[in-house]
């Protein structure tokens, strides 16, 4: 997935009511920047930060905050995506790519009602029409070597594996895709210490029969050291 615009390099100040995120440009501008993730970001936006990469959407944009925070790099240079909003087109662009070999050339629908009050973020249909619900997370937690989810407690998502459990039990198939959006992990485990609920209910959901994925980008630079895009290059191995 290719960012629409040139990232910009900028030096990280503070996070305020999770939505707002302060930086200085190049220049040394003041900015402030839409941060799409709600979460708690621990691990993320917890200093030392070397930088945060910034999408520009243009000053004719009808946008309040005309920056988005795309990635956080660490000292050590781990980028962290946390942009939730990419989290499923990436997972439905794996799918696509053959990166799920289960369903491969199965057709996707995104963001599909389930209940009244319980939607899904893909819904796969198989050539002879079978279907499978997915539902995707956004993971830029990291717990000691592992990459980790919820990074803060999560009814939503374990309402989400209770009812995925219950369609495994019914006889069909359900998918749990974790899009680990940072550079320096490869397993994924649920973060236990953080939500032990969500922790037991993903277990559940594997016993039951429900497929777990976890898959892990990079994000790939040009000539100035500029991140361009966002590659999916593995599936992660996983922890329960």
């Amino acid at each position: 997935m290719k960012y629409e615009t040139p990232l910009i390099r900028c030096a990280f100040q503070k996070r305020e009511k999770r939505f707002f995120l302060h930086a200085t440009g190049p220049d040394d501008t003041p900015l402030t920047a839409h941060c799409p993730n709600t979460g708690s970001l621990r691990g993320v936006l917890d200093k030392p930060v070397s930088y945060v990469w910034l999408s520009f959407h243009g000053e004719d944009s009808p946008r309040t905050l005309k920056y988005t925070h795309e990635l956080t790099e660490k000292p050590d240079g781990t980028l962290i995506g946390s942009h939730t909003g990419r989290a499923n087109k990436l997972a439905a662009e794996a799918l696509q790519n053959g990166l799920i070999p289960t369903y491969s050339g199965w057709h996707i629908r995104p963001e599909v009602k389930f209940t009244d009050g319980t939607r899904f973020d893909l819904l796969l249909t198989g050539p002879q029409g079978q279907t499978c619900w997915a539902e995707v997370k956004n993971v830029t937690y990291r717990s000691g070597p592992h990459a980790a989810f919820p990074d803060a407690v999560t009814e939503r998502g374990t309402k989400h594996l209770h009812h995925l459990t219950a369609i495994v039990r019914g006889g069909h198939p359900a998918l749990q895709i974790f899009m680990v959006q940072r550079t320096d992990v490869t397993s994924f485990t649920p973060a236990e210490a953080i939500d032990p609920t969500y922790a037991n209910a993903l277990r559940a959901f594997a016993a039951a029969g429900g497929h777990i994925v976890a898959l892990g980008c990079t994000y790939p630079r040009d000539a100035s050291g500029t991140p361009t895009h966002i590659h999916i290059d593995k599936q992660l191995e996983i922890m329960l």
